[in-house]
């Protein structure tokens, strides 16, 4: 039975990596371990359809794919249907963000702990500002109203790069 949050399936040189439900730490080790187990390739597709999970989880992740692509790695995510929360943090790390017209993204402000929600937000902030281009007052507003978008709207606010059908 298949009860973590991601499958790696890696056909020839390219890698995709299926996210969805719940993202938790306690599965989060296998993650890192089957993602080093697969490289190198030419390519990864992230394939995303998850409520979101833990902030700790995504920045890691976040941080540990936009290393692979700065290495030269492209990498692809195709929303296939939610993206929420901490999820839309994973998929920040792609050059390229395709999402269908029906599908959405959440973003907004990390919750939890007040000991870390200042510094997980400015890396939120930052890391909009990165992939759209937008102002930190921008991303602000986004992350603050906490913002549903469909698939246009991500086009629109640069949260994606694609529409898909």
């Amino acid at each position: 039975m298949h009860d973590r949050w991601f499958l790696f399936d890696r056909k020839d040189d390219t890698l995709e990596i299926f996210i969805s439900g719940e993202i938790d730490d306690e599965h989060s080790g296998g993650f890192f371990s089957e993602l080093r187990d697969n490289l190198p390739v030419a390519q990864i597709n992230l394939l995303v359809n998850s409520t979101g999970g833990d902030v700790f989880t995504a920045v890691g992740l976040y941080n540990r794919l936009e290393c692979i692509a700065r290495e030269g790695t492209p990498i692809r995510a195709v929303i296939e249907g939610i993206c929420s929360s901490a999820a839309s943090i994973i998929a920040m790390a792609a050059q390229e963000i395709a999402i269908p017209e029906g599908g959405f993204m959440h973003v907004h402000y990390p919750r939890g702990d007040e000991k870390y929600v200042g510094t997980f937000s400015d890396a939120f902030q930052r890391i909009l500002m990165k992939k759209t281009g937008r102002s930190r007052d921008e991303v602000a507003t986004l992350l603050a109203n906490g913002t549903w978008l469909n698939g246009r709207e991500c086009l629109w606010e640069k949260l994606a790069d694609t529409i898909v059908a």
